[in-house]
């Protein structure tokens, strides 16, 4: 049913885990760093648009890592980028 692993680096077990979630492992990893951060940012903070641009960039910067290393599709990077440009847009019209 499924390949069998040769796992003797991390990126080989990411990869494997990735395979057999037909590619959703590295977006449900992101997406719980996104809620993770945001949560603990707006419990620190109270500001929401801040704490969901902090999010959104956190985010982003790992989606891009990720995305070089094959983990995420293309159309995971877009919607993260899509975030933290909206994030980044709603602290910018706040102020």
């Amino acid at each position: 049913m499924f390949p069998e692993p040769n796992i003797t680096r991390p990126y080989e077990l990411l990869t494997h885990v990735n395979t057999i979630t037909d590619g959703f492992f590295g977006t449900i990893i992101l997406t719980g760093i996104f809620l993770v951060a945001m949560l603990g940012m707006l419990s620190k903070q109270g500001d929401f648009p801040k704490a969901f641009a902090g999010s959104a960039f956190i985010t982003l910067i790992l989606c891009i890592l990720l995305f070089i290393v094959g983990i995420v599709p293309i159309q995971t990077f877009y919607m993260f980028l899509g975030l933290a440009i909206v994030g980044m847009g709603v602290v910018w019209i706040k102020q």
